[in-house]
């Protein structure tokens, strides 16, 4: 018998595995073998949703939601682009599909959104993040008067789908899926079934508080990332701003040039250079003498890096011609 759950044109469903949050937008179907249809699913690291939300440009919203208004069918087109910034704004795309069906105000989902918004950066910053001393659960249970009470719509015991990417739907960009050869697996998971942003909110908040999920301040774009356990990680997956480098990448990178850059064999040379670079303007040394020097003295260098000399090597060949 088909589910009554799911008897709304387009509702969120949501639910977690102790590593990983899922997320769907579920439609009705005729087809009386199945109880909905899944729209979108995404998967991601316990507390993405959350830390992702907390830097969505809100102010965005009030011009996409009269575009929908103003013309129905460019609701997926702006669903896709609140989806690809955070599952968090799941209810709103499914409330942009209500309403080809249905008048809805979609600015009353906006404004909770942005209420939304405005406490979870305070949870996140008195509770989840990583500099705060107790556990996140005993700071947000204390602040009871000052934070909500998490409670959400009902839960259902049901089959929870782990996609791993091997299936695009409709909200989903085909560019950015890559097939596997998985196949799609499931397991038992309490999974909310709700139309509203702040259920949706504090299910996820919940299940990170319960997963001892922490908020860190990546070290090169300086926004929040979740972090579970005993990681180090210090930089997060989001993709820099018109690269297609990650700050894990671009700051594993920065990393790399600053130890290479405090390398004794970088120092001598960097001493060296300055040394010589003063004598051009003292007229001891042309301008020609320095360059083939600096191209000898940097492949010096680069042989004490790799090893193939000592670093006193290094000093002695730097110094061999020391001016006294």
């Amino acid at each position: 018998m088909k589910n009554k759950v799911y008897n709304e044109f387009a509702c969120v469903a949501a639910f977690a595995d102790g590593k990983t949050e899922y997320c769907e937008i579920r439609t009705e179907t005729t087809n009386p073998e199945r109880d909905y249809v899944t729209y979108w699913h995404s998967e991601h690291p316990m507390g993405t949703a959350i830390a992702n939300f907390l830097y969505a440009d809100l102010s965005l919203l009030a011009d996409h939601l009269k575009q929908c208004e103003d013309d129905s069918a460019t609701g997926m087109d702006m669903a896709k682009y609140w989806l690809r910034e955070s599952a968090m704004f799941a209810p709103l795309a499914a409330a942009m599909e209500r309403s080809k069906l249905k008048k809805e105000d979609l600015h009353q989902v906006a404004d909770i959104l942005s209420q939304l918004q405005e406490t979870l950066r305070e949870i996140a910053a008195d509770c989840l993040d990583t500099d705060q001393a107790e556990g996140m659960t005993e700071r947000y249970l204390m602040q009871r008067g000052r934070f909500p009470i998490l409670e959400y719509g009902k839960l259902y015991l049901e089959p929870g789908v782990k996609v791993k990417g091997a299936i695009p739907f409709p909200y989903d960009d085909l560019a950015n899926f890559v097939p596997t050869q998985e196949s799609p697996e499931t397991f038992a998971a309490e999974t909310l079934h709700t139309e509203s942003a702040q259920d949706l909110a504090y299910f996820l908040l919940s299940r990170c508080l319960q997963a001892n999920v922490r908020f860190r301040k990546c070290k090169y774009c300086g926004r929040y990332f979740p972090i579970q356990g005993g990681t180090r990680a210090e930089y997060c997956d989001r993709l820099i701003e018109g690269s297609t480098k990650t700050c894990k990448e671009m700051g594993y990178t920065k990393l790399y040039e600053k130890t290479l850059f405090e390398n004794p064999a970088n120092k001598e040379y960097k001493r060296a250079y300055k040394t010589r670079n003063a004598r051009i303007r003292r007229g001891i040394m042309t301008r020609e003498e320095f360059n083939a020097w600096a191209e000898a003295a940097r492949l010096k260098r680069d042989e004490c890096l790799s090893g193939e000399i000592t670093l006193e090597e290094l000093v002695a060949w730097l110094d061999r011609d020391k001016q006294k």
